[in-house]
């Protein structure tokens, strides 16, 4: 693998949602290029989903219209460490509820979010979490449509995005 491009997340405030801006470059027109996420805090690195052949001096992505990249995933569970935090959303795929389980060392006030693909805001609760295993369940609208949706969990410990299949 080779590195061609490297972008930092910016937050934009007039979509509320988190973009990153890349210039890419490849050996030649046509070429497939396949995308990477690394996550700093963990060290880890994420395959993404989708891949471009691309094309010289070609512009993809606005910040109205981005480009839209998911985290390819192997696993129904999604289970993320947030310093010592256990989180686990399941079951996934999931249909009219859903849950987020987190196991905290501490008391802790957690900020949970649902998100679709363009970080709009479609559920959020403020909770007060305590030392140990912590279940909170998320009704889905039934008027939400299948797709991919991202749950975040904010606490003073730093933040992690798990995501979600919807399937109606």
């Amino acid at each position: 693998d080779e590195l061609r491009g490297v972008g930092e997340v910016i937050y934009v405030e007039a979509l509320d949602a988190y973009l990153i801006f890349l210039t890419v470059f490849a050996n030649y027109e046509g070429e497939s290029i396949q995308f990477k996420f690394f996550d700093s805090s963990e060290s880890k690195v994420f395959d993404l989903n989708e891949s471009i052949l691309f094309k010289n001096n070609t512009l993809r992505g606005l910040v109205e219209k981005p480009q839209i990249f998911s985290i390819a995933s192997t696993t129904a569970v999604h289970n993320l460490t947030l310093e010592n935090q256990n989180i686990e959303v399941y079951p996934n795929p999931a249909g009219e509820m859903a849950f987020i389980q987190i196991t905290l060392p501490e008391n802790e006030a957690l900020s949970v979010q649902v998100t679709d693909a363009f970080g709009r805001e479609l559920w959020k609760s403020d909770i007060e979490g305590n030392i140990g295993v912590n279940k909170f369940e998320w009704k889905i609208n039934a008027d939400l449509p299948s797709g991919w949706y991202f749950i975040t969990v904010k606490g003073k410990n730093g933040l992690r995005i798990s995501k979600i299949e919807v399937l109606r």
